[in-house]
């Protein structure tokens, strides 16, 4: 019994330290859970992103989010948020994300559409057109 105990502590402990390896990658940017909802924060400037988000992209260099706040396009390694706001942007984001605008220019620019590439432009489409909380 303590042996099988022990087999199962020691695969979660595999399978935990792997995970955690695997999905960070010492970005100050975070994805958690809470109340069973998804959100996006920015650990350096305690900066909630998105709570709640509609979807969620990302690779090794960029997080691409869609929801409340808009587009949200983050640049893990430059450390800047780009934000598209649409007709779906809730009013309170809009309001949010320009205050920390002014207040973080260098970190936080507001785009509009023409300001992305044809990449960008296709993963909004897809993000967009993706309903539920985020995709894992």
């Amino acid at each position: 019994m303590k042996k099988a105990a022990g087999i199962v502590i020691g695969v979660i402990s595999i399978w935990l330290l792997i995970s955690s390896l695997y999905f960070y990658d010492g970005s100050r940017y975070e994805i958690s859970k809470y109340e069973g909802k998804y959100w996006l924060h920015d650990d350096v400037r305690a900066f909630t992103i998105e709570k709640d988000g509609q979807s969620l992209q990302w690779d090794r260099r960029y997080i691409y989010s869609y929801g409340k706040s808009g587009f949200v396009i983050i640049d893990k390694k430059d450390n800047m948020l780009r934000v598209l706001f649409d007709r779906k942007t809730d009013e309170f984001q809009k309001n949010s994300m320009t205050t920390q605008e002014k207040r973080f220019p260098e970190y936080l620019q507001i785009i509009s559409f023409s300001d992305m590439n044809e990449r960008e432009k296709n993963i909004y489409h897809t993000l967009q057109n993706t309903s539920g909380t985020y995709k894992w």
